[in-house]
């Protein structure tokens, strides 16, 4: 994911799209595979994702379980921390709270933290919907998908 600031135009956010493909077209040069997502937080935690549903991309079917995925696997490159993973598991339950106190008490300071949200339930309309998903991409990596699965 490539969170990025949610004032940017739309053409700071097409210039961003291509210096990710560009970056993806140099990763499959020396033989590996890159993907990478424009994220805009705020619109992400307001569940509205502008991603359009392709052969990379789930569109906006699996909100939770794409967090809980970014949270499990996300390489930390640069720019402001996830404040999720500032939350103790024992605190999922009152996260709101949490993170204010964190904020209130200036433990963080509120723009070195990147506010995703908490995983909380997951509904149970996306475990179907990460399933067929799932059977979908099976098609091109059977092995990748069973994993997938195994996690969700």
């Amino acid at each position: 994911w490539v969170c990025h600031d949610p004032e940017l135009t739309t053409q700071q956010i097409e210039e961003l799209h291509r210096k990710c493909e560009l970056l993806r077209s140099w990763a499959a040069s020396q033989g590996s595979e890159a993907h990478f997502f424009l994220v805009d937080p705020q619109r992400f935690t307001q569940g509205q994702r502008e991603a359009k549903l392709t052969s990379d991309d789930c569109g906006t079917t699996q909100h939770y379980l794409l967090l809980d995925e970014f949270y499990r696997t996300a390489l930390w490159l640069g720019g402001c921390t996830p404040l999720w993973w500032l939350v103790p598991d024992y605190e999922e339950h009152r996260y709101a709270e949490y993170v204010a106190t964190l904020l209130a008490k200036r433990f963080v300071r509120a723009d070195e933290v990147l506010d995703l949200g908490h995983l909380g339930q997951v509904p149970p309309g996306e475990f179907v919907g990460a399933g067929l998903w799932q059977l979908y991409k099976a098609i091109d990596a059977p092995y990748k998908s069973l994993f997938k699965l195994l996690l969700v």
